[in-house]
């Protein structure tokens, strides 16, 4: 996936707002079960229209994370 400005800019934000914290943060489980039922149902049967946009949406707010957390590791690290 390909970072906009729009995501480089808040990937900047998290790392440089508290590196430490982000690092320790995980979805809240109630979330975290939901995108788990709907990666279940979409390898076993068919997603709505809706849950594959709501899909989409927690696939891009992860990558989002993830990159913001490879960046707070690395300048932890420097």
């Amino acid at each position: 996936m390909v970072a906009t400005r729009a995501f480089e800019d808040l990937i900047g934000y998290l790392v440089n707002n508290n590196p430490d914290r982000l690092l320790k943060y995980h979805v809240p489980s109630k979330t975290q079960k939901r995108i788990e039922s709907l990666l279940y149902k979409e390898k076993n049967s068919a997603l709505t229209k809706e849950e594959k946009k709501e899909l989409d949406q927690y696939m891009i707010v992860e990558h989002i994370f993830r990159m913001a957390k490879a960046r707070a590791l690395k300048s932890i690290a420097e």
